[in-house]
């Protein structure tokens, strides 16, 4: 038993290169055919088998080169054969997309429709960004600061005689919502102060201000 180890030993020592080559070649097949294999997006340029055999024998055999030009072959190279016949598709395709979306940023900032760099900065420059939703705990607080609180309750008796019905809408606008939306707010507001008498003037930016603020704010008690 030991003569027929201590011969398989010699062999491979002194075939070790030759085994070395089949295995890369072994390597080779095998990460080509999972590289043709594996399914890339739909949105693909890579959609060949031919072109995916092409960039995954590419791919190898400048692993098989590179490992040596280094002048070692070994077990490992055998594995970087496979893995990089195998992947080299899908960097070819990550590698479009990334060049394609490199080109597409330039390509914003160079001219969007025609349009001049004075054109995107004051398109940026005149970006409002958009009012937030409140909770019922951030409007009722919204509404205590703003002061419309004390004339609008004023004002609730003689309207709930004179008109149950609106009276009815005012008080499911303010104590009904779980969510509340500036624009919904702020036309609410409007036609409540037409309707209720002796309306104070009301600075709506200030409002706005106001209702944003509360956004953020986070009780201290």
């Amino acid at each position: 038993m030991s003569a027929d180890k201590s011969v398989s030993a010699i062999l491979a020592a002194t075939h070790q290169t030759d085994l070395l080559l089949i295995g890369c070649g072994v390597g080779l097949t095998l990460g080509v055919t999972a590289g043709i294999l594996y399914p890339l997006p739909e949105s693909s340029r890579v959609k060949s088998l031919w072109f995916k055999a092409l960039l995954s024998v590419s791919g190898g055999l400048s692993t098989f080169v590179y490992a040596l030009s280094k002048g070692a072959i070994d077990e490992m190279t055998i594995l970087w054969v496979a893995g990089v016949a195998f992947a080299a598709p899908a960097a070819a395709e990550a590698l479009h997309t990334i060049t394609v979306g490199i080109a597409n940023i330039d390509g914003i900032w160079q001219s969007v429709n025609g349009a001049s760099h004075d054109d995107i900065n004051a398109a940026i420059a005149a970006y409002v960004a958009p009012v937030p939703d409140l909770t019922p705990r951030q409007f009722k607080r919204f509404f205590v600061l703003s002061g419309l609180d004390v004339f609008i309750d004023q004002n609730l008796p003689a309207l709930r005689a004179a008109n149950p019905e609106l009276y009815a809408d005012v008080v499911s606008q303010l104590d009904g919502g779980t969510v509340y939306f500036y624009d919904v707010a702020e036309s609410f507001m409007t036609q409540l102060l037409h309707i209720l008498p002796n309306a104070p003037t009301v600075d709506f930016e200030q409002l706005k201000q106001l209702w944003i603020a509360q956004a953020t704010h986070h009780i201290a008690i």
